[in-house]
């Protein structure tokens, strides 16, 4: 096994689909970031959007397997994601997959999953990807790595001719784009958005180390007071809390406000991103999507902080009925 580093995980998933997105059409899931869509299109590699499954709420299983059934051949790989910090992969899944397509690159997105240098990547696998970048489980503000086979070509970061401000102006759209509900154009991420630079791999793996267990601590610690002080029929139960602390409600935006309007945060999950790049229907996590928020618990958000969201939740929220 090898371990490759660039200062993005981004750039680790651009440079490899350059060299295996083959020549068909990859999967990828509705409830990720638009980073993700973002390096399909800057490496112009074709994908397909899934929805997802009512009772998991990760990449529905039956759709994936009912595209290769019908069209294996014109696949070339699919990009899974570990759910909100989940830290297992999805072995029987990918066991699924290559039994009906062998030929399928598999990529286990795990960048919101605390960061694991020891274990080995799957067989199965062909790039088991993680993030240590602002906001994630180990957040030391910049860096990512994988994990590929000996027998893969390595992945070296190169210059991509980066410019920051081409990095803002892309976001904005994004965001924009969100807040009015028009579609983006692909075009806005073919620009010079993405940064790829080599980084010190010894002092990385000893940053993210030293940080590993703080950022465990911390986020127990926090999920633990959501879990004592909230009403418990909010929690969303299907997602892990190792990224977020996930609630569903009938008022999420209300509540949202509320917790605004106190000086704290909260947010959202993913918007859709078939809406987003209006690539097809995921009636799934359209419908979904609007009753859920999740909850800070990282080390920017305070225990005190966490009770006073606990406070304004269980004095404005309402339960949702299904």
């Amino acid at each position: 096994m090898q371990l490759v580093f660039d200062f993005r995980a981004s750039s680790i998933l651009y440079l490899f689909l350059l060299e295996n997105k083959g020549k068909g059409k990859w999967m990828i899931p509705t409830n990720v970031c638009h980073f993700i869509p973002a390096c399909f299109i800057k490496s112009n590699c074709p994908y397909e959007i899934i929805d997802v499954n009512l009772d998991t709420l990760k990449m529905c299983e039956q759709e994936v397997i009912s595209r290769l059934v019908k069209d294996g051949k014109n696949y070339s790989g699919i990009l899974t994601v570990r759910n909100y910090g989940e830290e297992n992969p999805q072995v029987a899944f990918f066991n699924k997959i290559k039994k009906l397509a062998p030929h399928l690159k598999i990529i286990d997105d795990a960048c919101l999953s605390y960061p694991n240098f020891n274990s080995k990547i799957l067989h199965q696998v062909d790039l088991e990807l993680y993030s240590t970048g602002y906001s994630k489980p180990v957040d030391i503000g910049y860096g990512g790595f994988a994990k590929i086979h000996d027998n893969q070509k390595k992945i070296i970061p190169k210059e991509l001719n980066f410019d920051e401000k081409t990095l803002i102006q892309m976001n904005n759209v994004y965001k924009n784009s969100l807040n009015n509900s028009n579609g983006i154009q692909e075009t806005n991420f073919k620009t010079n958005w993405l940064l790829s630079k080599k980084i010190n791999q010894k002092e990385y793996i000893n940053k993210v180390n030293l940080n590993l267990a703080k950022s465990r601590i911390h986020r127990e610690k926090i999920n633990n007071t959501y879990d004592k002080y909230l009403n418990p029929s909010f929690k969303e139960i299907r997602l892990s809390t190792n990224w977020r602390y996930n609630i569903r409600l009938s008022n999420p935006l209300k509540v949202l406000e509320k917790i605004f309007e106190e000086g704290l945060f909260a947010s959202q999950h993913y918007y859709p991103l078939n809406l987003v790049l209006k690539k097809g229907i995921c009636p799934n996590w359209e419908n979904i999507y609007k009753s859920m928020l999740n909850l800070f618990n990282d080390q920017r958000f305070s225990d005190l902080q966490a009770k006073k969201c606990c406070q304004i939740i269980n004095s404005y929220a309402k339960v949702l009925n299904n």
